[in-house]
């Protein structure tokens, strides 16, 4: 089987998030979703896509204050981990459980 660029995006975010202590599973009726937990946040990671929210509040992937496309560059996953560190914070809880979309994650900045 011949990986797709995407796959390889897809995959290298799994075995980073894996490496910086968040559990990354594998849906078993699904080969390209996988749940996001630990550190304070939950999710889940689309093939295209990244779903977060403080763990307090997470109830299904289109709520979450955190949806990003895959990062493409180091910058862009660097920027990912603060602002998943963010969401896990007090702070980011009582924005998400208060849905201030003002402040939610819909594209990357720095």
């Amino acid at each position: 089987m011949k990986l797709t660029n995407q796959d390889r995006k897809l995959f290298s975010l799994v075995s980073r998030l894996r490496f910086e202590g968040y559990e990354v599973t594998l849906l078993e009726d699904s080969c390209v979703q996988y749940l996001l937990k630990g550190k304070g946040v939950e999710g889940c990671i689309t093939e295209y896509t990244i779903y977060a929210d403080s763990k307090k509040c997470y109830d299904k992937p289109s709520k979450c204050p955190l949806i990003l496309p895959l990062p493409i560059s180091e910058r862009q996953y660097k920027w990912l981990l603060e602002r998943l560190k963010f969401w896990a914070s007090a702070e980011g809880f009582k924005l998400s459980n208060n849905y201030e979309y003002d402040y939610f994650d819909k594209e990357y900045q720095y």
